[in-house]
């Protein structure tokens, strides 16, 4: 079992679990490398981006991102590609700037191809916060 790294001084939350999770995702292990090329770097921005909004999502969904990938790395692997191949970043990161301003939208599940995967995991306590109560 892979052990995620100690928290690194002047590391974000988000960054921290990047470096821990990223390794398994053969598209993102090679986007994460050093570019010499602008299109490289912009093709690996993008990359980074999708992994952004999906921890993102996952958080806001009450859903641990950790965790996922811990039970089922395959199942997350799924849920990167997706998002590094979805064509609605825009529209995802409008909804989840709305949501974190308190306008909750389920826009989203009308685009976002990881909706049923995520809202799935949701009903299913080992994959989020039990703390956490869902607002729908």
């Amino acid at each position: 079992m892979h052990t995620p790294p100690l928290p690194q001084e002047g590391l974000s939350a988000v960054s921290s679990i990047k470096n821990w999770i990223v390794p398994g995702l053969p598209i993102t292990q090679a986007a994460l490398l050093p570019t010499n090329s602008v299109a490289e770097q912009k093709s690996a921005t993008r990359i980074e981006m999708a992994l952004d909004l999906l921890l993102i999502r996952m958080e806001a969904l009450g859903l641990q991102p950790g965790e996922v990938k811990r039970i089922d790395t395959a199942v997350f692997g799924d849920l990167a590609a997706a998002c590094c191949a979805c064509e609605q970043k825009d529209e995802c990161e409008l909804d989840l700037a709305y949501q974190s301003a308190g306008t909750v939208t389920q826009d989203w599940e009308k685009y976002c191809p990881n909706a049923a995967v995520l809202n799935a995991m949701r009903e299913l306590p080992w994959f989020g916060n039990q703390s956490q109560t869902r607002t729908d």
